[in-house]
């Protein structure tokens, strides 16, 4: 007792003395234990306190006046981004230099860069010194890999043909030397012939994309010094054994559009690549420098050095980074007087070429056809103008519109991702040549695609992203030479345009004008007319599309022409919904469209019969499922459904405005275009789902032995649609990357509203319900899509409200 009381007496004693402010104590202390007593906080005093009243609450004094500051977020970038070497962007004469300026190249290829250029462009004076050294003589330690940034047009492309010509010229081994890897096959097309061009020693080459047949490609790799490829058709080669594709001796590893590549390339076949070559993570022991101890990385692109959070993905070794410095020499942000937290925010990281203009036309999004029309009528020195819009439809739309106004003066075509093969290279080659004045374009075109001369580009729709601005005006003023960007915008796009552009330094010297045109102006006139004319040709191409896809069922193509031009007066009744089988027939993408479609029709309160056939596909006009039967009119798939009750004036999205209309089909191409085909290779590529599920699905309502042919033969057409697409040649993983990016796109519009478009449901709200209820709730072999989709958690939730509200009592 006594010694508890002494106890409590000092704890007591101890308290006064904190409150006090002395530091007293009955125990004698040392030097050493007085300098810890005074080093002790008030909030370790206070929260002693605390335990000496017998609470067991902590109390600690907060800092910084009793509030939370918040902290500044500060970026670590590495010392080779901020130390990396500047040249100038722009390719004004001053800036040139002369070819013999560069030493070390082979005297055969030396007269043939002679042949083809008269001067080295500022990035390739640069760069190439450094490469052509390493090129003759190599060292024994490992090269340095290299991330090139410089704007469109500006010549990177000849900083790794030339050193790789040059490298084969002194070396005997016959093994594969370089590879180069671009996202697409027209850039890989590209990039192919400039190397010819500049090709004296007759080197083996090989090139791997889609459109190419695979034992032809097998052939080349055989005896094949250089490689170009896509990522997809890549690793299609890697891993199977009958290519003989050995990257072993590998010196050369391109990769050209990288930032277009970064989000997926390590998952898709970088790590297959590198494994394959042998190519270790880092240098623990003299042996990993040995092995694949000359590969060299080559990074290039025009956005590159703003992604520089993102360049670790590649795993470079010892890199060193060459990019194109400010327009003008005042502008140039030197890194030495910059922060290290803000270096990879360096003015001038990422710029258009110097001899670009660029110019703002502000106008109503209806008017902005006519502001374009107005704009190419004002420029008749514009002999080569490529127009970019958002998506196909818009693209579409947009070539017939300025056909009419244009009264047919000059050629107007559409280039997009409805044409493949040969039309696309045929309608290419006519704007190259001059013969179309003026080429629709969808972003397809907006990366690696080399037009010569290019008088303008014109943004008509708003570009996603900076970079996306960057790779679409970046097809103008090439190589030094004029050129104009214009970009038009609505009242409320333009601010947003101005802060996306301002962050990468695109909004310097930028001109705007207004639209002004009077309602009495004969231009208004003839511009209301063109739209009636549109209008009218859409119809008739919707019906003329229809038409045409029925090659299986083309005795019934009377028929469904007759039955879509007619118009129906007649009363909604005995109206059937035709589908196959749900439960043991249906397919993930026909399911999909048939709870679509039910969707919509109950949102409208139309009623109608859901009557499941076995051989519906056989029944329906088009050989596509869902289709609507009311009295004797049939009109097959969910658009066509849409269209057809909006006739009878029935519009779920009536109440919204011309933009957002426009952005509700926007998210609805979205789903059929990416959504759509994702769902077809799922069902009928993806070996696991087809072999367990597809194939005894659909030939299950057959008899032997066409349940076991028809499956078969389906699958080939479905390949040879995918292929049209671009899709069939994918990996699994690009697939469902390309389905997570819907899937955001969709969340991320969806947010925390009722619906897509607010409060009430439109066509977008059935369509996407379809797709993703039946993701979801569809068991496979291969669960991937439906993974996907859950990490959004407001999709699913979307699709339990529609479910509850339109579907209980099912």
């Amino acid at each position: 007792m006594q010694k508890a009381g002494k106890a409590n007496r000092m704890k007591m004693k101890r308290i006064r003395n904190y409150s006090s402010g002395t530091d007293t104590d009955d125990v004698e202390e040392d030097g050493a234990s007085s300098l810890l007593q005074q080093s002790i906080t008030s909030e370790k005093k206070e929260s002693e306190i605390a335990k000496v009243d017998g609470t067991n609450e902590m109390t600690y004094k907060i800092l910084g006046q009793e509030s939370f500051v918040k902290a500044k977020k500060i970026t670590v970038t590495s010392k080779w981004i901020a130390s990396g070497t500047t040249f100038p962007a722009d390719l004004s004469r001053e800036n040139l230099v002369e070819l013999d300026a560069i030493a070390g190249l082979h005297p055969r290829l030396l007269d043939s860069v002679k042949n083809n250029i008269e001067r080295w462009f500022p990035v390739q004076n640069s760069v190439l010194p450094h490469l052509i050294a390493e090129s003759i003589r190599p060292s024994f330690l490992p090269p340095r890999d290299l991330a090139i940034s410089a704007p469109t047009g500006s010549g990177k492309t000849l900083c790794y043909i030339l050193p790789i010509l040059n490298s084969l010229a002194y070396t005997a081994a016959p093994s594969l030397h370089a590879l180069v890897v671009a996202p697409v096959q027209n850039l890989i097309t590209q990039i192919e012939a400039e190397f010819k061009k500049f090709d004296v020693f007759d080197i083996k080459t090989a090139s791997l994309c889609g459109s190419h047949d695979v034992n032809r490609e097998r052939r080349q790799l055989k005896d094949a010094r250089i490689v170009f490829a896509t990522p997809g058709r890549l690793i299609d080669h890697l891993v199977n054994p009958l290519s003989h594709m050995d990257v072993s001796h590998l010196r050369y590893l391109v990769i050209d559009e990288a930032d277009r590549m970064s989000q997926t390339a390590r998952l898709e076949w970088l790590d297959t690549l590198e494994q394959s070559a042998r190519l270790c993570g880092g240098w623990s022991s003299v042996d990993d420098l040995l092995v694949a101890r000359h590969l060299q990385k080559i990074l290039v692109s025009a956005t590159l050095s703003r992604d520089v959070e993102k360049l670790h993905i590649w795993k470079l070794r010892y890199p060193r980074l060459f990019r194109a410095s400010a327009k003008r020499s005042e502008e140039v942000v030197s890194t030495a007087t910059v922060p290290a937290a803000d270096v990879d925010q360096i003015e001038g990281a990422v710029l258009l070429p110097a001899s670009m203009s660029h110019f703002v036309v502000i106008c109503e999004l209806k008017m902005k056809p006519l502001a374009l029309y107005l704009q190419v009528r004002s420029k008749p020195e514009w002999k080569k103008v490529l127009v970019f819009a958002n998506n196909k439809l818009a693209s579409r739309r947009l070539a017939i519109l300025l056909k009419v106004l244009s009264d047919s003066s000059y050629q107007v075509e559409e280039l997009s991702a409805n044409l493949f093969g040969r039309r696309r290279q045929k309608i290419l080659n006519r704007f190259k040549k001059g013969s179309t004045r003026m080429l629709i374009a969808s972003d397809v075109l907006s990366r690696g695609i080399d037009v010569q001369d290019i008088d303008a580009v014109i943004n008509y729709d708003k570009p996603a992203s900076e970079r996306l601005f960057i790779h679409r005006v970046g097809r103008t003023a090439r190589c030094g030479k004029p050129g104009t960007a214009l970009s038009l915008t609505t009242p409320q796009e333009r601010k947003e345009l101005e802060s996306m552009l301002s962050r990468t330094g695109c909004w310097r010297d930028v001109k705007e004008t207004k639209l002004e045109v009077d309602d009495g102006d004969p231009l208004q006139e003839k511009y209301r007319a063109a739209l009636v004319t549109l209008k009218e040709v859409v119809e008739r191409r919707n019906v003329k599309d229809i038409v045409n896809e029925m090659s299986a069922n083309y005795f019934m193509a009377d028929l469904v022409s007759d039955t879509l031009s007619a118009k129906f007066a007649g009363e909604w009744t005995d109206a059937a919904l035709f589908a196959p089988y749900q439960n043991q027939q249906a397919l993930l993408n026909e399911y999909a469209d048939c709870v679509a479609a039910r969707a919509f029709l109950r949102m409208v309160e139309l009623p109608i019969r859901l009557e499941e056939r076995p051989n519906a596909e056989f029944m329906s006009p088009t050989g596509k499922v869902p289709f609507l039967k009311l009295q004797n009119v049939i009109v097959p798939e969910f658009m066509p459904i849409v269209n057809f009750v909006a006739k009878k004036g029935v519009r779920l999205s009536s109440g919204l405005t011309d933009a957002q209309r426009a952005d509700m089909f926007a998210h609805m191409a979205l789903i059929e275009e990416v959504l759509k085909n994702a769902e077809l290779y799922i069902v009928w590529v993806e070996d696991s789902t087809y072999s367990e599920v597809t194939r005894r699905r659909y030939g299950s309502v057959y008899l032997w032995p066409l349940n076991q042919i028809l499956p078969a033969l389906k699958r080939r057409e479905v390949n040879r649609h995918l292929a049209a697409l671009e899709w069939s040649d994918k990996s699994l993983d690009a697939v469902i990357d390309a389905a997570d990016s819907c899937f955001k796109s969709l969340s991320s519009k969806l947010a925390h509203n009722e619906c897509f478009m607010g409060d009430l449901p439109t066509e977008l709200d059935a369509l996407a319900f379809g797709h993703l209820y039946t993701i979801l709730t569809t068991e496979l072999p291969n669960m991937d899509l439906a993974n996907a989709l859950r990490k959004y958690s407001n999709l699913t939730e979307f699709c339990r409200r529609i479910d509850q509200k339109y579907f209980t009592a099912d």
